[in-house]
């Protein structure tokens, strides 16, 4: 590995919690997508699309002390007409049990008047962190709501991005693999339909690898989360053959949570990461740089509250805002992410608030 830090903050000085001022909220909505009550009590990896006028969220769910990652977990999502001020029931997305196998929190792509959701399917309580791991495909039927597979699209993939065009047309989305490390995964074609894995190269010991991928003019940028164990900052890796190879991991200088991060590019060409700073899930940030740069340079508080106690128990609850998604949309993008790993929650900022 590179001993020397990744420039992925060109900012004045490295942001603290205590000198990341918030984001300015005019025009800014919080709003409560999903709460989870018994049975199903854990709720994870909420997810944002716009599609034919409407949102889409989803989320993993599981019921009441099923670790996260166990048997029952299963997806499932809301529809919103009229821009998240109200939501349709609760639909399920993927289902759990599906021939030994279950599904957790995916990505979303509108594509061709259609709608995909690729959902990871694996085997559960197995020695490997995710048992014969692959991605399933699933495509709203838009007459009735429910969700049809198209089944297997990917090979050894935990999808964790939103799908980003590349420059030849074909779609990068980030991810992690069966050992829980960094991934990508390229499709083969304009389609959806089926996509090439590439685990990232990572040092020793790294785990839970989450990933999402940024799209430039002239290379791809790789943002991995922190190993808790070793680093306090993101990782990143590039790639300047279109996501084919890529760059053994560095450490950035950029201070993150061991979380899932997500990043992308505004309509006006400037990058934006959000992620959790600090030593813990409690402080949500979106950082926002130059226009057409892969870096950022300001750094902002998303939320002006702090993340509330679980109301249920079990081992994977605790007070967090974390696992973040986003969507660009009309001028706003909208962030999706749970709450205590219990409600999933959708935060939606006007691009001008950057």
């Amino acid at each position: 590995m590179n001993d020397q830090p990744y420039l992925l903050y060109t900012g004045r000085a490295t942001p603290t919690v205590e000198s990341t001022p918030l984001l300015p909220q005019e025009g800014v909505r919080h709003i409560r997508v999903h709460t989870a009550e018994h049975p199903m009590t854990l709720l994870i990896g909420a997810a944002v699309v716009s599609h034919n006028g409407a949102l889409y969220t989803s989320w993993a769910q599981a019921p009441d002390a099923i670790p996260e990652n166990g048997p029952e977990e299963h997806t499932r999502g809301r529809r919103s007409t009229d821009d998240g001020a109200s939501w349709s029931e609760p639909v399920v997305m993927a289902p759990a049990h599906d021939h030994g196998r279950n599904h957790s929190h995916g990505s979303f792509l509108s594509h061709g008047g259609e709608l995909w959701f690729f959902a990871p399917t694996y085997v559960p309580d197995t020695k490997s962190y995710f048992g014969d791991l692959r991605t399933e495909a699933f495509v709203l039927d838009e007459s009735n709501g429910s969700w049809r597979s198209r089944g297997i699209v990917a090979e050894d993939l935990y999808p964790m991005d939103e799908p980003k065009r590349l420059p030849d047309g074909r779609w990068i989305m980030g991810g992690l693999n069966g050992a829980a490390r960094a991934a990508v995964a390229v499709s083969r074609d304009d389609s959806p339909a089926s996509w090439r894995t590439v685990a990232l190269p990572q040092a020793p010991g790294g785990a839970f690898g989450e990933t999402t991928v940024v799209v430039g003019a002239d290379r791809l940028l790789a943002i991995v989360r922190p190993n808790h164990h070793t680093e306090s900052c993101a990782l990143v890796h590039e790639s300047f053959d279109r996501g084919v190879s890529w760059t053994t991991e560095r450490v950035s200088n950029y201070p993150m949570a061991p979380s899932k991060p997500n990043a992308g590019i505004l309509p006006d060409g400037r990058m934006y990461l959000i992620s959790n700073l600090g030593p813990d899930r409690s402080v949500p940030t979106i950082a926002v740089g130059p226009a057409g740069c892969l870096e950022v340079d300001r750094v902002f508080r998303l939320r002006p509250d702090s993340p509330s106690p679980p109301r249920h128990s079990g081992r994977d609850h605790k007070p967090q805002w974390a696992y973040f998604y986003s969507h660009v949309c009309g001028g706003s993008l909208y962030i999706a992410y749970h709450h205590a790993k219990e409600d999933a929650e959708l935060t939606v900022v006007p691009v001008a608030s950057f």
